[in-house]
Parts: structure tokens; C-alpha cells; sequence
């Protein structure tokens, strides 16, 4: 079966959303397959009832959109992570109460009351809420959510407070209604082994899903023995990855042989004679420029295709196939564009090719330290952040690292800015060269 066969009950694409300056969706992509059951983990505070508000539309998503196949407001139970019921009524006039919110005629509501006493185990319907358990409460808000039989069911946190032998028929129920009814099921929980009976899960961690797939896979995947054994492991992957060693290599290589090439090619010929020789003779300092720029966008195109198969291929570091990769190697060039420039302005204002070479390999060091490939960003002092998270390296090599170990394509909205921004700083330092030149007169020359 294609991924066009697929129907989807619930389809989450691109998901962006903060509160203040953190961020609670960072890309999130989710699909939830019709008549399956989803089972969303992930630590306390990640987002994950935030998620479910805004599957709800209780809350809206600063970008993204979700999919629904559900048509009516009444297609929809949800289950919130409180109890969330009124506790001066009886469980009998509860279910009552939402049975005629929802249109049901009386004799509907008594037949699938009757159900769920079965079904939940509920204690005398007669009794008042504030006089029951908590587990017994949250049984009562499970059997309002199932109430109306709804199409698509969302449940947050439904099994917290109940013991295991009823939390098992719960999920056998569900399973069944899953089976018999093909009812499509979202549910978080903390119990990881109770999520091995779900037909695909998802970890939710740092703003997106970082794992999405049938339980067994995710396990057979990372050799694992269970599946808290391959969570543990996909985090400690995912912190590992945070240091971006893989792409450091490629765009710190990058900016420093242009940088270099280009600031010490241009204070050679000038502290030799050669350029302002070859300039009496008729070359422009437009023509050498291009000329050099030719060869160094060769140079880096071949630097970068080793250090990409050195990287990927023949050490396996993590790589995910997508349109994205293009803009990869788009943004290789364009940190290489910008490391090319910046030796040029060196070049303009040192009248030493070993002064070019302290001021390029200082910046150079600098960037590396403050763009998270030493110094994480997240360690750092507030004021110092802000200015690193705009560097160009930390701009693009962030880029980069969602594109290899998060699949993001080119269509993205962070790939389409950090892109952008990187860009930009190469255009920035263009329009600093043009006006210094215009400044200082003949700054790449010394007549002799």
C-alpha cells in the first residue's frame, strides 16, 4: 500500500506554536491512520495536551495545519487530561446531561449507559461525583467522552489512577471498538508497556515527533529488547545529535578554505605587485574577482562532495533522503560565498597577508565556539545568545542539522528562513565590499 491508499483520520503538517519564547511545536508532523489506535508519549510539559487542544480547535497553531476526516462536532470525543465534570451531579444525570447536548433521544442515552456501566465498571449511577474516587471519576469522564459513539476518539491520559487488570480492559475495549467499528483513537499515557498495544506511536520531544510507527518496528529499529529500551535510546540519539559535529565539518570547511583562499590569494598578489602589474596591463579588479570566485565555488563543490561521503557514507552518520538535502548543499555554497567575502574585506584592511590570516582564523574560531559546535547554545548568557543564534554558521548549520536528522524537505518554513537568513549576511557583506571600495580607493593594491 502506497502512502496515497493511506486515509488518514488525523493529519498534522508543519505545526508551529509558542507561548512567549518557548516553543511547544517546532515542525511538528503527525499522521494518524483511520481506524487505528495512536498512542502519543512524551515527557511531562512537551506539549502533548497542547497538541490534543489544537486537534480539538480549542487552540489555534501559530502556522501548520491539521486535517480532520471527522465532518460534525459530534464525530469528535475527547477525554481532557482533568476530570472536568460537575461533582453536585449524579454519574446518571451526567451522562444524561451530555447525552442531550449531543441530541441523544432517552432511550439512546439508556442503552449505551448501560454499556459503559458494563464496559468501565462504574459504581451506583445514582452516586454524586465529588463522592467517588478519582479513578472512578476518570472512568466517568472516559464513558462521557464515549458517550455519543463518536468517530474519533481523543483521550489524554485516560488509564492515570486506574488500577492495571481494569486498565487492560479498557484497552481491550478499545482495541475492539477499533476493530468492530473502525474508530480512530489518539491517546497519550506514561505507561510505556501499555502503549505496545497501540498500532502506532509517537514520542513527542523538543517541539516535533522525533519517532512515528508501529511499536514493534520503532523496537526492531533500534535493537532494542523493549520499547522503553528504544525510547531511552532515541533520546539519548537525540542529545547526541544536538551537538552539531557531522555538519560543523561541512560548513566550518566550508568558510574557512574560502576564507582563506581568497585572503590569501588577493594580500599575495598585492604585497608581490602582481595585481596592480596586471591591472596597468588591463585586468579589473571586477574580472579577478570573478575569476577567483570561479575557482573557489569549484574548489568548495569538490571539497564539499568528499567531506558529504567521508561524513554519510563511509563513517554512516544519521542522513534522512529528502528534497531538503538540495538546499544542503545550496547552503554549503552560500556559507562558502560568505567566508569568500569575508576574506576579501580582510584582505581590504590589513596590509599583512599573516594579519589576514589571524583575522580569518579568529573568526573563524569565534563562530565555531558560539554557534553550538563547542559552547551549547542553551549554556550560554542571554545577551551572548541572542547574538550567536544570528550568526551565519549557527543560521545555516542549525538548517542543515533539521534537514539530515529530521527529514524537513525544502518547502519547510525554518529551512525557507534559515536559508534565507544565511543569504542575507552573504548579501550584507557584498554591500559592505561595494562601499569600502568605494571609500578606499584602490584597497586591494599597492603600487610599486
Amino acid at each position: 500500500m502506497t502512502d496515497n491508499d493511506i486515509v488518514y483520520g488525523v493529519k498534522v503538517v508543519n505545526a508551529f506554536k509558542s507561548y512567549r519564547r518557548n516553543k511547544v511545536f517546532n515542525g511538528l508532523n503527525m499522521n494518524v491512520k483511520s481506524g487505528s489506535i495512536y498512542g502519543l508519549l512524551g515527557p511531562s510539559g512537551c506539549g502533548k495536551s497542547t497538541l490534543l487542544q489544537c486537534i480539538m480547535g480549542s487552540m489555534e497553531l501559530d502556522s501548520g495545519c491539521i486535517e480532520l476526516k471527522a465532518i460534525h462536532l459530534k464525530d469528535v470525543g475527547y477525554m481532557p487530561q482533568s476530570i472536568c465534570l460537575e461533582t453536585t451531579l449524579t454519574i446518571k444525570e451526567t451522562f444524561e446531561y451530555y447525552g442531550t447536548l449531543y441530541n441523544m433521544s432517552k432511550k439512546d442515552i439508556e442503552i449505551k449507559k448501560d454499556e459503559l456501566v458494563a464496559f468501565l465498571q462504574l459504581p451506583n449511577l445514582n452516586s454524586m461525583i465529588k463522592d467517588i474516587s478519582g479513578g472512578q471519576s476518570r472512568r466517568v469522564s472516559l464513558g462521557v467522552c464515549l458517550l455519543h459513539n463518536p468517530k474519533l476518539i481523543i483521550l489524554d491520559e485516560p488509564t492515570v489512577g486506574i488500577d492495571p487488570l481494569l486498565r487492560q480492559e479498557i484497552w481491550d475495549g478499545l482495541l475492539k471498538m477499533v476493530v468492530e467499528q473502525q474508530k480512530t483513537i489518539i491517546i497519550t499515557t506514561h505507561y510505556i508497556e501499555e502503549a505496545n498495544l497501540a498500532n502506532c506511536i509517537g514520542l513527542m520531544r523538543n517541539g516535533v515527533l522525533v519517532e512515528e510507527g508501529a511499536p514493534q518496528d520503532i523496537i526492531s529499529k533500534y535493537e532494542a529488547d523493549s520499547l522503553e529500551s528504544a525510547f531511552l535510546t532515541l533520546c539519548s540519539y537525540q542529545d547526541t545529535n544536538e551537538v552539531p559535529t557531522v555538519r560543523l565539518y561541512c560548513y566550518k570547511g566550508a568558510f574557512y578554505f574560502s576564507s582563506i583562499y581568497s585572503v590569501s590569494i588577493m594580500l599575495s598578489e598585492r604585497m608581490d605587485g602582481i595585481l596592480g602589474r596586471s591591472m596597468f596591463a588591463g585586468v579589473t579588479i571586477l574580472e579577478l574577482l570573478i575569476s577567483m570566485f570561479c575557482i573557489s565555488n569549484a574548489l568548495i563543490v569538490c571539497h564539499s562532495f568528499i567531506s558529504i561521503i567521508i561524513t554519510y557514507m563511509l563513517f554512516s552518520n544519521p542522513i534522512i533522503i529528502s528534497s531538503g538535502l538540495f538546499v544542503y548543499v545550496i547552503l554549503i555554497i552560500i556559507i562558502s560565498w560568505i567566508g569568500f567575502l569575508f576574506g576579501l574585506l580582510a584582505a581590504g584592511i590589513t596590509p599583512t597577508k599573516s594579519g589576514g590570516v589571524h583575522i580569518m582564523n579568529g573568526w573563524a574560531l569565534s563562530q565555531m565556539l558560539l554557534s553550538g559546535g563547542v559552547w551549547p547554545i542553551d549554556g550560554q548568557a542571554k545577551l551572548l545568545r541572542s547574538v550567536s543564534e544570528l550568526l551565519p554558521m549557527r543560521l545555516a548549520g542549525k538548517t542543515m542539522n533539521d534537514i539530515t536528522l529530521k527529514g524537513w524537505t525544502m518547502d519547510h518554513p525554518s529551512v525557507i528562513m534559515g536559508t534565507t537568513a544565511t543569504f542575507a549576511h552573504a548579501v550584507l557583506l557584498l554591500l559592505i565590499l561595494i562601499v569600502l571600495s568605494k571609500v578606499k580607493k584602490d584597497m586591494w593594491v599597492i603600487h610599486k
